[in-house]
């Protein structure tokens, strides 16, 4: 999900399954940054940092976000995602 720009929620995309989800992820979320004039990125982990660094990695060739956080997510998160869940929330700055 997405907030819109009267704050509501609105469908980001679809679920994807197999070994393109990450691919299919960082693509999209490439994507929405490209309209962003200062994108900052932040990127939870369930034990899996060295797929939160891949994602990282991918972000920082494709727009260069001003800021990359990356952390372990919460036990509540976790516990619903899994072990190797992860979740990237993008910001732009220039609008906050």
């Amino acid at each position: 999900f997405q907030f819109d720009a009267d704050g509501g929620l609105q469908m980001a995309g679809s679920v994807m399954r197999g070994w393109n989800v990450h691919d299919g992820a960082i693509d999209r979320i490439s994507e929405m940054a490209s309209s962003m004039t200062k994108p900052r990125i932040a990127i939870a982990h369930a034990d899996c940092l060295k797929l939160a660094e891949k994602y990282a990695n991918a972000f920082a060739k494709k727009f260069s976000p001003i800021d990359t956080l990356i952390t372990p997510l919460s036990p509540v998160m976790g516990v619903h995602g899994g072990r190797n869940c992860i979740g990237v929330a993008l910001l732009d700055e220039a609008a906050s």
